[in-house]
């Protein structure tokens, strides 16, 4: 049916209400799991948020586990993306690491004998009070790493401008290191960066604040959850993949589960909305006039609706039969404008682009040969060995450039020759370690 995120007290052939997540009693036994493997699987993205829908997909969220966390609680993963109380005021980009050992399942499921006898016997509506309408069948462990990074400014044209650099590239794959650096960089200075991040799983608990640190995170976290994994997410199988006994089947709450969608996008609209009422009270001097508005009266109309919605929710969650499509008023909120509104598009003279930089082709020049060309580019350089990798060289099978060999010759740059970069990034020139050992070579 469905991945989760691992709840106490999730355990093996535990019944769920799976609308809200809600813990019932075990009925289904079974054989106990294989023991898991050391294999892992390491996915690591960098995601552009552009929407409150595109927030909560970063996080893994779907429909249906942002129905079951927001309209009735909250997981540790939901309430550290709820905290952050996304607003189209800022700009963000979220960084996950996700680490999965093997999933593991409960071996030839079947119902328990109490469970089996409720259905016998024709009480399927006592069957679900009691069991629910799905059951855990695995449960995978492993850890998450998650980094919001969200870029703040004071009016809107230099969110806007904010939001041109994001578009430069496709954030998500990076070759390396330095890559990734770059691209924040080339934004960074136009506005201010805060950083917040959850880790769940692993041994060093010491929190990102900065680019760096996220990277160093990273680069160890995979290994960290090796020795120190928690319980990651449980699959919930509905019973009807099971033997079951002549008579009713547990009652199909499918028509519950899609008017509960239907109510996610109403819910995300009134949260965004309640998140940017609270940013324009506490930061009344970057909006126009606000003092002309009724804050505190739109807040309230919002707060209303959201509890209708939540109430609605949870009475179609309590009463399956009795679910109706959303019928819910929304309030229009109009809010002040933001200083110095978005850039109005005007006949004017092509802008010419910003001035770029080609990479030059150094390889076959020594260090101190390579630095200088690097330099004269209007590029800035680092010197590392050709046996360092990065996270992402494993995670996307990057290959490293060139050979050791016994010169002093370096190997190749990251970026790659040809690439182009903007005046001031780093280029990191890869040589044969012995240059490191022995930097007398470098000036060779």
């Amino acid at each position: 049916m469905s991945t989760v995120d691992f709840e106490d007290p999730m355990a093996f052939g535990m019944g769920l209400q799976s609308l809200q997540l809600k813990a019932r009693g075990v009925g289904v036994i079974g054989d106990a799991p294989s023991p898991a493997s050391i294999a892992q699987t390491v996915q690591f993205a960098l995601l552009k948020i552009d929407t409150y829908d595109d927030y909560q997909k970063a996080f893994g969220f779907d429909a249906d586990a942002s129905a079951s966390y927001g309209l009735f609680h909250g997981s540790a993963k939901f309430n550290f993306a709820e905290k952050h109380s996304y607003t189209s005021f800022s700009r963000y980009l979220v960084a996950s690491i996700t680490v999965t050992n093997e999933f593991q399942q409960l071996a030839n499921p079947k119902l328990s004998t109490s469970a089996n006898a409720l259905l016998a016997a024709g009480h399927p509506d006592r069957f679900y009070e009691e069991f629910g309408d799905s059951f855990v069948l695995g449960i995978t462990t492993g850890g998450a790493y998650y980094a919001v990074l969200e870029f703040t400014s004071e009016s809107e044209a230099d969110l806007h401008n904010i939001s041109a650099a994001l578009e430069v590239g496709e954030y998500g794959l990076f070759s390396g290191q330095a890559e990734f650096s770059s691209a924040v960089q080339r934004f960074k200075g136009q506005t201010s960066l805060i950083v917040n991040s959850l880790q769940l799983g692993g041994t060093d608990t010491t929190q990102a604040v900065n680019v760096d640190d996220i990277l160093a995170k990273a680069a160890n976290f995979a290994p960290e959850v090796r020795q120190s994994a928690t319980k990651f997410s449980a699959f919930l199988q509905d019973y009807k993949a099971l033997d079951l006994p002549d008579g009713p089947n547990p009652v199909d709450i499918e028509n519950a589960r899609l008017v509960l969608q239907n109510y996610t996008p109403l819910r995300n609209q009134l949260v965004q909305k309640l998140n940017e009422i609270e940013y324009i009270q506490i930061h009344p001097e970057q909006f126009v006039s606000p003092e002309n508005f009724d804050l505190v009266s739109l807040q309230a109309q919002v707060s209303a609706a959201l509890r209708v919605i939540t109430q609605n929710a949870s009475t179609c969650a309590n009463n399956i039969k009795n679910c109706q499509f959303p019928d819910v008023a929304i309030p229009t909120i109009v809010l002040p404008a933001r200083k110095d509104g978005a850039p109005v598009v005007v006949a004017t003279p092509p802008v010419p682009p910003p001035q770029t930089v080609q990479v030059p082709d150094v390889t076959s020049m020594s260090v101190a040969e390579a630095v200088q060309t690097l330099t004269q580019a209007g590029l800035e350089t680092d010197i590392q060995p050709e046996d360092v990798s990065f996270l992402w060289y494993k995670l996307h099978t990057v290959h490293l450039l060139g050979a050791p060999d016994s010169t002093s010759k370096i190997i190749g740059t990251v970026p790659d020759a040809g690439a182009v970069e903007n005046p001031g990034t780093i280029i990191i020139i890869r040589v044969p370690q012995h240059v490191i050992d022995h930097p007398d070579i470098a000036l060779q």
